[in-house]
């Protein structure tokens, strides 16, 4: 999803971890998301998911891990 981009965007490897990221998604959706979390967070590298209510569904606030070059 919108991690995908943020590592597109940072020229990272789809592999690179993300510390945080927010998934904003309609009140009536966040329910079912939270039962999602812990597959989205293995599939997105992702160490700490929070789910937010919003319009619709985006992620935000995505802080990429940083690097050993």
């Amino acid at each position: 999803f919108g991690t995908r981009k943020a590592k597109s965007d940072a020229k990272a490897s789809m592999k690179a971890d993300v510390l945080e990221a927010t998934l904003n998604a309609p009140e009536a959706t966040i329910g079912r998301l939270g039962l999602l979390t812990a597959d989205l967070k293995a599939a997105g590298r992702i160490q700490n998911l929070k789910l937010n209510a919003g319009a619709e569904l985006s992620v935000t606030g995505v802080v990429l891990a940083p690097t050993a070059e």
